[in-house]
């Protein structure tokens, strides 16, 4: 009898992202992009952002040695394209945005923490939950229906 495995969670981070940000959020984009280009730069940037947290210092001049901070730059401007992608349906009311009811702002819904974003934008930090909800720490928007 022959067997196959597959590891669960990468394959359930990419149709959590893609529900989120296709369906929920009314994007485009493709599961091939959501599985090599962004998933892995959310799972970088949660990974940057726990190990900021405990050795900041340390891990900041481990990065400047190793180059890290070249591909945690590319990883964090991935983040702000998915944002992008993620807030453009919001005029046109596609996915979910038709019942989000805010006076904010696109750029008031980016992630406001600078760790996360390169752009730094402060407000209701809507979009850093893709990061939460990918990683499996969250398991629904803020916004959302309970």
């Amino acid at each position: 009898m022959k067997v196959s495995r597959i590891k669960l969670e990468p394959e359930i981070k990419v149709v959590m992202l893609e529900m989120l940000v296709n369906n929920f959020f009314g994007g485009q984009v493709s599961e091939k992009e959501l599985r090599n280009r962004f998933v892995p730069a959310l799972e970088m940037l949660i990974d940057y952002m726990i190990s900021d947290t405990v050795a900041p210092i340390t891990l900041v001049l481990c990065r400047m040695v190793t180059g890290r901070n070249a591909i945690l730059k590319q990883k964090k401007a991935d983040f702000d394209e998915l944002t992008d992608i993620a807030l453009s349906g919001r005029a046109e009311g596609l996915g979910l945005w038709k019942q989000f009811k805010s006076d904010a702002t696109d750029e008031e819904l980016r992630s406001k923490h600078p760790r996360i974003s390169g752009r730094g934008h402060g407000g209701h930090d809507l979009v850093r939950e893709l990061g939460d909800i990918a990683s499996g720490a969250r398991t629904r928007c803020p916004g959302a229906n309970p």
